[in-house]
């Protein structure tokens, strides 16, 4: 006959130990949250200080580039001072419809309309030093009283800056036969030196 067997004992359940592992398992998810969130915490932070360095770094940027923009040296100086400009932009510049030759590419002669020997000359070389590189040679024309400034059609601007340049100089329309003393076909621009205005 069959001996009875012993009542098995099962593992307690109490809520004793249950509710350690629930507090455990709770710890351990409350920590793992933490953690989550100080990371998170870190690269918002992180990324926050690469934005600012961004920022910062255009505002330098910008700062830097306009500083250098006002103090390019260059000094309104004319022809006529026989002085040379400390630096000039050589860069054509827009203005209506199109770009402005350089005074390097304007083919200019200088005449001398005052009378007084080595006054085209002078005035070329005052020039040259501008930056009007392309002269003809210095000629003689009509005598007349003041500086005058002559460009072909479509030089406009060209005429205007030129006119600066020589310094007190009239602006006088290029007439359809180039003025007395132009030898060369391909000039663009006419200075004449004229005698000073009587009193």
């Amino acid at each position: 006959m069959a001996e009875p067997r012993a009542p098995r004992s099962s593992r307690s359940n109490s809520p004793a130990s249950s509710g350690a592992g629930g507090s455990g398992r709770q710890r351990n998810g409350g920590s793992g949250g933490a953690l989550a969130a100080e990371a998170t915490a870190s690269t918002m932070r992180g990324a926050l200080l690469v934005l600012a360095a961004v920022v910062l770094g255009v505002v330098l940027l910008q700062v830097v580039d306009n500083g250098d923009s006002g103090g390019n040296g260059t000094t309104n100086t004319t022809a006529a001072d026989r002085t040379t400009s400390t630096s000039r932009d050589d860069t054509t510049t827009t203005r209506g419809g199109g770009a402005l030759k350089s005074p390097a590419e304007l083919r200019i002669q200088v005449l001398n309309g005052a009378g007084v020997q080595g006054a085209a000359g002078n005035m070329t070389e005052a020039l040259k030093a501008l930056g009007y590189t392309n002269a003809a040679d210095p000629g003689d024309t009509d005598r007349r009283e003041g500086n005058a400034v002559l460009c072909k059609a479509g030089l406009e601007g060209e005429v205007a800056r030129l006119a600066t340049e020589v310094g007190d100089a009239e602006v006088v329309e290029f007439p359809a036969t180039p003025p007395n003393g132009v030898t060369d076909e391909t000039v663009e621009c006419v200075v004449i030196v004229g005698a000073p205005a009587a009193a």
